[in-house]
């Protein structure tokens, strides 16, 4: 069996990672539950996953939401914080929670839009909502890494998904949570209404096993035992 899975800037909740296996990125510790399914991950923008999702090059994207995704089903089942990466000579460094209404003076880092469109907006609602309008540094290149590069050479702060801090290391940098409330994004899977095969299933029957954030895959689930005459319930 084989699962085509494409993730937008996303990883397993820390939440949720007491019930996989501890070591491995994300998706192989999916693939130790089930070890017959060959997974298959593609890292892309959430609109090339989407379509790709349409165009069944990927059976499963895992996206940010909002997103357009008319005639695909589209199951919400975790949200995921932003999280603050602070330069280590900038004064912020030392709090151990950085709240949004101190960075009105400080050069903050965004990904590109289209990198992650629902994450760069919830980065903006949330200084909306603190009262701040930061000056903004938007930079060119859809990367992690070089979103952080700036962050030392500007002494300035990034506002990243959180998972960021489980996958990324740089000299220079810290990782700091925003003081709550601070700004989440729901995400979602993405997959087509017909009929998919078992390995894809069984991906989503996994999603249903995690905590209260899955219990709203119950829904898809039940569809899917309809469309595919699979035995998925326990």
């Amino acid at each position: 069996m084989r699962a085509l899975i494409g993730t937008a800037g996303w990883s397993l909740p820390r939440a949720e990672q007491d019930h996989f296996p501890g070591s491995g990125s994300h998706l192989e510790r999916y693939a130790s539950r089930f070890p017959a399914v060959e997974i298959v991950p593609e890292t892309t923008t959430p609109r090339r996953a989407v379509e790709d999702v349409r165009a069944g090059r990927l059976d499963i994207a895992v996206v940010g939401l909002p997103t357009a995704a008319a005639g695909l089903r589209v199951t919400p089942f975790a949200e995921e914080r932003l999280i603050a990466a602070v330069a280590e000579r900038h004064l912020l460094s030392g709090r151990p929670q950085i709240p949004l209404g101190a960075l009105a003076e400080t050069p903050l880092v965004l990904l590109p839009r289209a990198a992650n469109p629902a994450f760069h907006d919830a980065a903006l609602s949330g200084c909306r909502t603190a009262g701040i309008s930061p000056n903004l540094i938007d930079v060119d290149e859809p990367s992690v890494e070089h979103a952080l590069l700036v962050v030392t050479s500007r002494n300035a702060v990034a506002l990243l998904p959180a998972s960021v801090a489980d996958r990324y290391a740089s000299a220079g940098v810290a990782f700091r949570p925003l003081e709550p409330p601070a700004p989440t994004v729901e995400l979602a899977l993405v997959t087509r209404m017909e009929p998919i095969e078992a390995a894809i299933v069984a991906f989503l029957r996994l999603m249903r096993e995690l905590d209260a954030p899955a219990r709203k895959v119950a829904t898809l689930i039940n569809a899917l035992e309809a469309d595919n005459g699979l035995p998925l319930s326990a």
